[in-house]
């Protein structure tokens, strides 16, 4: 039985623009519920949107934050225009940290004593393009799936489909299957 993954954006069919070659475009829309975002519940995504650019208007008036490498040259209110934070700003991201915190706090406490080691993956893997499975679906970048089957041998004690991009695969094998 295949699990469904929930809806994350509502979608709607509009008229193309003028001169797109294409009748129809597919945008999206805000979902009106609430947000969660650093910690912080908001009615919607557009009060999120708001709290952050104000703290980000009140950041961009320190001029020790101006000072950091990278930092671009322009007005305030362009910096505002082409952010979306805290996901997204035209400028060095205050919030990178407090991203970086709520990831690690996510994250399952481990047993005492556990330590993680893995040898780094060191062989010669030479495999073929001339696959049935390779040539279905071409494009030059592709790396061929046997490549990734000794990869994923090799880096899991030989636990071949351990991975989740295996486990996912499988799963959709078996659904189609």
């Amino acid at each position: 039985m295949a699990v469904e993954e929930p809806e994350l954006f509502k979608t709607k069919i509009v008229r193309a623009k003028q001169g797109s070659d294409n009748l129809f475009e597919e945008i999206f829309e805000n979902t009106h519920g609430p947000v969660t975002c650093l910690g912080m519940e908001f009615e919607n995504d557009d009060a999120r949107r708001t709290y952050f650019t104000e703290r980000l208007r009140e950041k961009l008036k320190d001029p020790e934050f101006r000072q950091i490498e990278g930092f671009p040259i322009g007005e305030d209110e362009d910096i505002l225009a082409l952010s979306d934070p805290p996901y997204y700003t035209a400028c060095p991201n205050p919030w990178l940290n407090d991203f970086i915190n709520e990831w690690e706090n996510l994250k399952p406490e481990k047993p005492e004593g556990y330590h993680y080691h893995r040898e780094p993956f060191a062989a010669d893997v030479k495999e073929g393009k001339n696959d049935p499975i390779y040539n279905a679906h071409s494009y030059h970048t592709k790396v061929p799936h046997k490549a990734i089957i000794w990869f994923d041998l090799c880096s899991n004690g030989g636990k071949y489909g351990s991975t989740p991009f295996w486990e996912k695969t499988w799963q959709k094998l078996k659904v189609s299957g």
